[in-house]
C-alpha cells in the first residue's frame, strides 16, 4: 500500500485525454509563478477527482463543486511563504487500473476560491483503491510588501525548497499473482535412432513459477546407439 508525497511538477503529460502538470513522487527541474490576485488577503484550496480511460471525472470527497483544503495568506511584508491545509478522503474510492487522479488548485480574494490556477494529473496508479484518510496540501506562496493594506500574490510550484505537494497520498496495489508448479514425476522415453536428443523446454508466462528439484541426472548417449536416457525428479 503506497503512502506518498505527491509533487505538483512544472512539467505536463497526457494521460486519459487530459494534459496537466504531472502530479508526481519526485520534484522537477523548474520552478512556475502563477500569479493569483492583489487584496487583502488571498484564499488557495484543491479539488480532487478519479479521471477514467474514457475521460469522465468523478470528484472525490470534499464539498462538491467546491474548493477544499483552503488556506489563507494575509497581506503584509515581502515574503515566500508555505501554507497548509487538510483533505479529507472520508471513504475508500474504488479505482479501475487506469484510473488517475486529477488535482485543481484554486487561489481568489474570496473563500472558498474559485478561479483555478493549475490542474495536476498522476500517471495511471494500477491500483484499486485510493485508500480513505487525511491528505495535507502545502501551497507554496510569494507576496509583494503591502501598499495601502494590499499585497499581490503568487503561487509557486515546480522545484526543491519552493514546491507545493501533497502528503499522505495513499492508495492499494492489486495482490500479486504467485502460482507454484511442483513435479512430482518426470519420465521420458527412449529416443528413437537417429533422432537427435533435443533440449526439453518448459515456458510459463504471466507467473511466478517455483520449481523445486533435487536430483536430476542424465546418462551419456554413446554414439551410434541410442541410450535411455534416464531422468529422476525427486519430489520435495
Amino acid at each position: 500500500m503506497p503512502v506518498e508525497t505527491r509533487y505538483m511538477r512544472s512539467d505536463q503529460h497526457t494521460v486519459n485525454n487530459m494534459t496537466a502538470y504531472k502530479l508526481g513522487t519526485v520534484e522537477s527541474a523548474n520552478l512556475i509563478e502563477l500569479l493569483i490576485a492583489t487584496g487583502a488577503a488571498i484564499y488557495v484550496g484543491i479539488r480532487a477527482y478519479v479521471r477514467h480511460a474514457d475521460g469522465s471525472m468523478d470528484e472525490i470527497a470534499g464539498i462538491r463543486g467546491q474548493a477544499s483544503a483552503v488556506a489563507v495568506l494575509s497581506a503584509g511584508a515581502a515574503a515566500t511563504v508555505t501554507v497548509s491545509a487538510g483533505f479529507e478522503v472520508r471513504e475508500d474510492v474504488s479505482l479501475q487500473p487506469t484510473d488517475a487522479i486529477v488535482i485543481e488548485v484554486y487561489g481568489d480574494i474570496t473563500s472558498p476560491p474559485s478561479a483555478l490556477l493549475a490542474t495536476y494529473i498522476t500517471e495511471q496508479l494500477g491500483g484499486t483503491k485510493l485508500n480513505a484518510g487525511a491528505w495535507t496540501v502545502y501551497y507554496r506562496l510569494r507576496r509583494t510588501r503591502a501598499v495601502g493594506g494590499l499585497s499581490t500574490f503568487y503561487f509557486r510550484f515546480g522545484i526543491t525548497g519552493d514546491d507545493s505537494y501533497i502528503e499522505n497520498f495513499s492508495w492499494t496495489l492489486p495482490p500479486l499473482l504467485i502460482e507454484t508448479i511442483t513435479a512430482n514425476n518426470f519420465p521420458m522415453d527412449y529416443l528413437p535412432s537417429p533422432v537427435k536428443a533435443q533440449q526439453l523446454t518448459s515456458k510459463v508466462s504471466g507467473a511466478t513459477i517455483q520449481l523445486i528439484s533435487q536430483d536430476y541426472p542424465l546418462t551419456m548417449l554413446k554414439k551410434d546407439k541410442a541410450k535411455e536416457l534416464k531422468s529422476k525428479w525427486t519430489p520435495p
